[in-house]
């Protein structure tokens, strides 16, 4: 069984999507994450994709290797470009437990969790935006938890342990078979 991804997108820029990112990775060590930057370039077509090794820069992607990450690509893919970026990233996952960051990545990889990080910098993002329905779970930084668009909001406190609540969702849909439909866990379990 190849685990699905957990997917982390950003309601707005600076968000705090690579913050989330690294908090996850920290957390549950176990995992061996795979951790993948995925980013568009302003200009230009194509893509390319790089393994980073330098765990003390200062790259999103020397981040994740800080925080644990077992392995850190970083992905820029134009946005016509982002369905063949999307099988490289997939034959990199490829029986590794997965983290990325990106919303746009949803439409061509299933994640097996997709989290979106609310606030950040100005309006909601339109890649946000277009994409809120398909979110599972939302997180914001230094607010309280609840429920928002009828979905789990989890609030985490920056520079702290991630709740509880929110980790139980990771290590259940981290590993989940593609075939199961049911993406959200019991009222028991959150």
């Amino acid at each position: 069984m190849n685990p699905l991804p957990v997917v982390v997108g950003g309601g707005g820029r600076k968000a705090g999507k690579t913050e989330l990112v690294c908090a996850i990775v920290r957390a549950l060590p176990q995992m061996h994450w795979t951790a993948v930057k995925v980013s568009h370039p302003h200009s230009g077509a194509g893509w390319s994709m790089a393994e980073e090794f330098n765990g003390s820069g200062r790259a999103d992607t020397s981040r994740y290797l800080l925080a644990g990450a077992a392995r850190a690509y970083w992905v820029q893919a134009a946005a016509g470009d982002l369905p063949a970026a999307a099988g490289a990233i997939r034959e990199a996952i490829r029986g590794r437990n997965a983290i990325i960051e990106s919303n746009a990545i949803v439409d061509f990889l299933d994640p097996g969790l997709y989290l979106m990080v609310l606030g950040g910098e100005g309006e909601p993002k339109e890649s946000a935006r277009r994409r809120m329905d398909r979110v599972d779970a939302f997180v914001r930084w230094d607010a309280a938890g609840g429920e928002w668009l009828g979905k789990p909001l989890f609030g985490a406190a920056r520079g702290a342990p991630l709740p509880a609540p929110l980790l139980r969702w990771i290590v259940q849909f981290a590993g989940r078979n593609a075939t199961d439909t049911d993406r959200r866990p019991s009222d028991s379990q959150e």
